[in-house]
């Protein structure tokens, strides 16, 4: 209850009021470390990262799980590695088979660059855990920037082939489009998914940003438009226009929907930051 009437608050414009109730949560909940995380992911939304990594910090002290140092490494920021790697070694020696575990390490490396090895961190993710879907879209990414687009198109086909769905196949389409890898195989799969969801805002969305990815403005900004007309208040696709019409060269009906967009949602243009989208 205390979260609910964090984001009442929050989306009345009420920021004072809905940290206060952050703060009461954890006040009632001393001793809980799901009181701690939970207020962590809710600082985080807010925009606050030292109160939020404060909050993992205490849940981490009161309940040293697994579940509690990834939860804290999900919400460090991207640029902190070190911070990252250190929580998701702590989880490996609490259980080194952890697929959630392995999976972020071959993650981090990616971010560091380091792309053999990731390649290697996913292979163990699949040798544990047979040939998922998403691991083998994530290799295919580490092979992908690693300059081996033929073992990263096998990786690619053999996910393709085990997407059950249309929900599957827009995981492949986003991860790919947010790491700004294989752009014609991407847009491909966007467009198999908006074939099988066409009334879907996500699906829609996820094709319009792989669509600024390959600089075809006016293309994604219709299809933002799509998404927009589904979901009017989707933050990301309100900003991705808004980056969009920039880059076309039309500033002021850019700017207005990034305005509009950061309204919903504070959090949302340091999230394409890290994607290497910015106005």
């Amino acid at each position: 209850m205390y979260l609910l009437r964090a984001a009442v608050f929050n989306s009345q414009g009420k920021r004072d009021k809905a940290i206060a109730e952050l703060a009461a949560l954890v006040a009632a909940n001393l001793d809980n470390p799901v009181a701690y995380t939970s207020a962590g992911a809710k600082y985080w939304s807010f925009k606050m990262p030292k109160e939020s990594l404060r909050a993992f910090d205490r849940a981490v002290e009161l309940a040293p799980t697994e579940y509690n140092y990834l939860s804290r490494a999900s919400y460090r920021p991207r640029t902190d590695i070190a911070g990252k790697r250190a929580d998701i070694e702590a989880a490996l020696k609490l259980d080194d088979h952890s697929i959630r575990a392995i999976t972020m390490k071959a993650t981090i490396q990616i971010d560091a660059g380091e792309y053999a090895a990731a390649i290697a961190t996913f292979g163990s993710v699949l040798a544990i855990n047979g040939n998922d879907g998403a691991i083998l879209t994530a290799r295919g990414i580490a092979y992908a920037k690693n300059n081996q687009a033929e073992l990263a198109e096998k990786d690619y086909a053999d996910a393709h082939a085990q997407a059950t769905g249309a929900a599957a196949l827009n995981n492949m389409c986003w991860v790919m489009a947010t790491n700004n890898v294989s752009l014609t195989a991407a847009l491909k799969i966007c467009d198999e998914v908006v074939a099988k969801a066409s009334t879907n805002a996500a699906f829609i969305d996820s094709r319009a940003f792989r669509l600024l990815r390959l600089g075809r403005y006016d293309e994604a900004i219709a299809a933002y438009d799509s998404a927009l007309k589904l979901a009017p208040k989707q933050a990301a696709s309100m900003y991705c226009r808004g980056v969009a019409k920039r880059l076309r060269g039309d500033l002021p009906a850019g700017n207005a929907d990034i305005e509009a967009a950061l309204a919903i949602s504070p959090a949302v243009a340091e999230r394409f930051a890290e994607y290497g989208i910015s106005p």
